[in-house]
């Protein structure tokens, strides 16, 4: 597998108003979705640790264009590591 390709630069201050500031340290690893088991080998993040309001972001959605500045946008690459984190 290789390695993660962080999507932008994520600057914690800009992630503030969506709480996503405490997650910049999750960037490359595992996103684990609600009920699933965890991955055997490596870091992850499971879904329950997300305070709503938040988007999960797969490769392919297409995501509405509804914006709000509470919202944490948790974007993933195709072998579910996050990528991405912005409020929108």
């Amino acid at each position: 597998m290789p390695a993660p390709v962080i999507r932008q630069p994520v600057l914690p201050e800009y992630l503030v108003g969506c709480r996503g500031h405490v997650l910049v340290p999750a960037l490359g690893m595992t996103f684990v979705p609600k009920g699933a088991p965890a991955p055997t080998a490596g870091q992850y993040i499971r879904e329950e640790s997300l305070t709503a309001p938040y988007r999960v972001v797969r490769p392919g959605d297409r995501m509405s264009q509804d914006r709000s500045s509470q919202r944490l946008n948790v974007e993933l690459d195709a072998y579910a590591r996050v990528i991405g984190l912005a409020c929108g």
